[in-house]
Parts: C-alpha cells; structure tokens; sequence
C-alpha cells in the first residue's frame, strides 16, 4: 500500500513535546507512553516507520482498548484483533489520523478497513468515517489505495483484484474513487460533478487525471476536455469556435458568463494539470 506524506510541527507540552520531521521519518525522542495522556499515547503510534520486514509493524499497533478511549467507542467491532496507526496529516487546529482495522474472522485470507479520524489539537474528536477497506484470499479480493493529490486532497481509489491459481494478480480494474478535503477544520467529502450523456471526456469531472494519461492526448484532445468541463457547468463561450463546437451539443446549456466557482475541487485540479500539459 502507497504510504503518504504529511508535516509535522512541535505541538504543546500536553502531548510531551514531541517534534516531528515528517510523516515517513523517526520524531525525535519520545517521552515514555506511560507519561503521555491518552491521546498523546495514541499519536505516538503514528510516528514509527513501517519496516519492510513485517507485514504488521508492532511498533504501529495501537492498543484496541485505547483506540477506544480516544474513539468513544465508536467505529469498533468489540472482536477486531486489531488497530494499526497508518497515516497522520497535522493541519494546525487539527488533526487527521487513519487507522487501519482488522476484520473479525478473517481465518483463510485478509480482510481490514480504513477508518479517518479528525480531532482538534488537544484531543476532541470531530468527525470519524469508514474509507475504505480490504479483503481477499487466494483467488483475488478488493483494494482500497489511499493516496494524496495535494496537501489538502485525500483520494480513495477501490480496486478490484484476480488472482491466477497460484494467488498471482493477473486482473487489477479500478471499481470506484472516493475524495476527501482536509484542512484545518478536519475533513470533508469532496463534492464531485455528475458529468452530462454525451460528453467526449466525463472522466475529467469525476476523477484526478494523472499527468501521464494526459500526455498520451493530443492538444485538440485537451482543448475539448478541458472546455467541456466549463461546457456542462453553462459556461457561455466568447470565441466563435468554441460557441459553435458546444452549441451543437445536445447537452449544453448555455446560463453563466463566469462558472469559476461552481467547478469542484476535482474538476479544479483537471484544468490545471490539462494547462500544465498543454
């Protein structure tokens, strides 16, 4: 699983001080658990590196019993085996931690969940959601993968997966993608447009494009993607050329002089990674 990346500040004396580097690098020494508040104790458990020698990380296992202190409770089977500390976003107010559940009964194969937490700064916890999870044995299962666009976008992309007889993946098909702002007030749900029947390119308003397909387009391509978005949002086009091209789309309806601000946050990001292509 892709591991992400997040800053860390020195936090006040109640979580004992502890500094952090970055996400994927040791905080310097930390005070003793036993020392800690609660939530101090929870937060250390995110600040181990994953070794590439374990498939669980002891040092990365946070207690069940103190997640759910920390949780209230809640989010919890009273029979998971177990709680792993898997990333930590430290966005001044607040904090966004993920954690990784493992499923009760899982005997035959692997089967976990991923649960996002916000809390304030010293320890109030605001909001919690399942995002994910993972299941699977010998002749494939699902993915979740968690990976970050920005400093301030979580994307969660489901993957469906077969294996061969062996346990070999031979068929790896994305099923589904989920996005999430994350900021100072914790996170949210990323709003993400319903593209109209008809356009050419619908995906550049339901996922992030990566570089490397856009590259694959040509500049004709990317004109039209990139003004089909502004297109399904009622953008009344300026140039001949585009008024033209887009009114013969049964689909367009021409409202707005400006749509800036109906674009989502993914559409946002598709428009300048299209410019940057261009």
């Amino acid at each position: 699983m892709k591991r992400l990346f997040g800053k860390g500040v020195i936090k006040t004396i109640v979580f004992g001080l502890l500094i952090f580097a970055s996400l994927e690098t040791y905080a310097q020494p930390l005070r003793p658990l036993d020392t800690l508040s609660t939530f101090g104790k929870f937060m250390s458990y995110f600040h181990h590196r994953q070794s590439n020698d374990e498939a669980i990380n002891k040092e990365r296992q946070i207690p069940v019993e103190l997640y759910r202190k920390v949780l209230g409770n809640k989010l919890t089977n009273e029979k998971v085996p177990y709680v792993e500390a898997f990333k930590m976003f430290d966005r001044g107010k607040s904090f966004i931690f993920i954690v990784e559940l493992g499923c009760p009964g899982d005997a035959g194969g692997y089967c976990f969940s991923y649960v996002m937490i916000s809390t304030t700064d010293d320890g109030k916890v605001e909001n919690s959601k399942y995002i994910g999870s993972s299941w699977g044995d010998l002749g494939g299962g699902t993915n979740s993968r968690i990976s970050l666009i920005n400093d301030s976008l979580l994307e969660v992309q489901d993957h469906d997966i077969e294996n061969d007889d062996d346990g070999n993946p031979v068929k790896d098909t994305i099923d589904d993608y989920s996005y999430y702002v994350i900021n100072n007030q914790g996170f949210r749900p990323a709003n993400v447009s319903e593209p109209s029947d008809g356009r050419l390119y619908p995906q550049a308003s339901v996922r992030v494009l990566t570089f490397s397909e856009l590259k694959q387009m040509n500049q004709d391509e990317l004109d039209v993607m990139r003004n089909e978005i502004f297109a399904d949002h009622g953008y009344i086009f300026k140039t001949q050329k585009w008024k033209s091209y887009f009114e013969s789309q049964s689909w367009y309806r021409p409202r707005f002089d400006d749509v800036t601000n109906k674009l989502s946050v993914v559409e946002r990001i598709n428009v300048e990674r299209i410019l940057k292509t261009s």
